[in-house]
Protein backbone atom coordinates (compact mmCIF):
# COMPACT_ATOMS: atom_id res chain seq x y z
CA UNK A 1 0.00 0.00 0.00
CA UNK A 2 1.03 3.58 -0.68
CA UNK A 3 -0.08 6.75 1.11
CA UNK A 4 -0.73 10.22 -0.30
CA UNK A 5 -1.64 13.37 1.66
CA UNK A 6 -3.11 16.55 0.19
CA UNK A 7 -3.04 19.33 2.81
CA UNK A 8 -4.80 22.70 2.59
CA UNK A 9 -3.81 26.14 3.73
CA UNK A 10 -5.52 27.45 6.87
CA UNK A 11 -9.08 28.80 6.80
CA UNK A 12 -11.06 31.17 9.00
CA UNK A 13 -14.60 29.88 9.60
CA UNK A 14 -15.60 32.61 12.07
CA UNK A 15 -18.02 34.30 9.64
CA UNK A 16 -19.90 31.08 8.75
CA UNK A 17 -22.86 29.87 10.84
CA UNK A 18 -23.25 26.47 9.15
CA UNK A 19 -19.87 25.66 7.56
CA UNK A 20 -19.26 22.64 5.42
CA UNK A 21 -16.73 21.29 2.97
CA UNK A 22 -17.89 19.97 -0.38
CA UNK A 23 -15.91 18.03 -2.95
CA UNK A 24 -16.17 15.46 -5.73
CA UNK A 25 -14.47 12.08 -5.49
CA UNK A 26 -13.82 9.20 -7.88
CA UNK A 27 -12.85 5.76 -6.56
CA UNK A 28 -12.72 3.03 -9.16
CA UNK A 29 -11.00 -0.34 -9.42
CA UNK A 30 -10.87 -3.89 -8.20
CA UNK A 31 -8.28 -3.20 -5.48
CA UNK A 32 -9.50 0.20 -4.29
CA UNK A 33 -8.10 1.60 -1.08
CA UNK A 34 -9.40 4.25 1.31
CA UNK A 35 -9.70 8.02 1.32
CA UNK A 36 -10.29 10.11 4.43
CA UNK A 37 -10.84 13.79 5.16
CA UNK A 38 -9.25 15.14 8.33
CA UNK A 39 -9.26 18.55 10.07
CA UNK A 40 -6.94 20.25 12.54
CA UNK A 41 -7.09 23.49 14.51
CA UNK A 42 -3.49 23.26 15.70
CA UNK A 43 -1.71 21.48 12.81
CA UNK A 44 -0.69 18.68 15.19
CA UNK A 45 -3.82 16.70 16.10
CA UNK A 46 -5.97 15.62 13.16
CA UNK A 47 -9.62 14.53 13.51
CA UNK A 48 -11.17 12.27 10.90
CA UNK A 49 -14.36 13.82 9.51
CA UNK A 50 -15.19 11.38 6.70
CA UNK A 51 -13.81 8.25 5.07
CA UNK A 52 -14.75 5.80 2.35
CA UNK A 53 -13.25 2.54 1.13
CA UNK A 54 -13.70 0.26 -1.84
CA UNK A 55 -14.84 0.54 -5.44
CA UNK A 56 -17.50 3.24 -5.84
CA UNK A 57 -17.97 2.79 -9.59
CA UNK A 58 -16.53 4.60 -12.58
CA UNK A 59 -18.14 7.98 -11.90
CA UNK A 60 -17.60 11.20 -9.99
CA UNK A 61 -19.66 11.48 -6.81
CA UNK A 62 -20.41 14.52 -4.62
CA UNK A 63 -19.78 14.73 -0.89
CA UNK A 64 -20.60 17.33 1.76
CA UNK A 65 -19.18 17.13 5.26
CA UNK A 66 -20.55 19.33 8.02
CA UNK A 67 -18.04 21.47 9.89
CA UNK A 68 -20.54 22.42 12.62
CA UNK A 69 -18.07 21.28 15.29
CA UNK A 70 -15.72 24.01 14.10
CA UNK A 71 -18.12 27.01 14.06
CA UNK A 72 -16.13 30.05 15.12
CA UNK A 73 -12.74 28.50 14.37
CA UNK A 74 -10.25 31.07 13.11
CA UNK A 75 -7.54 28.54 12.23
CA UNK A 76 -8.48 25.26 10.60
CA UNK A 77 -6.66 23.16 8.03
CA UNK A 78 -7.83 20.11 6.11
CA UNK A 79 -6.11 17.15 4.56
CA UNK A 80 -7.18 14.29 2.37
CA UNK A 81 -5.39 11.10 3.33
CA UNK A 82 -5.39 8.36 0.66
CA UNK A 83 -4.19 4.79 1.03
CA UNK A 84 -3.90 2.62 -2.06
CA UNK A 85 -5.21 -0.92 -2.31
CA UNK A 86 -3.15 -4.07 -2.70
CA UNK A 87 -2.36 -3.60 -6.41
CA UNK A 88 -2.37 -1.05 -9.22
CA UNK A 89 -6.03 -1.74 -10.12
CA UNK A 90 -7.55 1.09 -8.11
CA UNK A 91 -7.60 4.85 -8.68
CA UNK A 92 -8.62 7.61 -6.25
CA UNK A 93 -9.20 11.23 -7.31
CA UNK A 94 -10.68 14.33 -5.65
CA UNK A 95 -11.69 17.62 -7.24
CA UNK A 96 -13.79 20.76 -6.87
CA UNK A 97 -13.13 21.34 -3.15
CA UNK A 98 -15.03 24.22 -1.47
CA UNK A 99 -15.59 25.57 2.03
CA UNK A 100 -19.12 26.94 2.12
CA UNK A 101 -22.21 27.75 4.14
Amino acid sequence: SKTAILKSNCFDLSTLSNPGITFQYHMFGLNMGTIALEASTDDMVWDQLWSLSGDQGDQWRPARVSLSSYVGATFIAFRFFGISGSSFTGDIAIDDIHINE
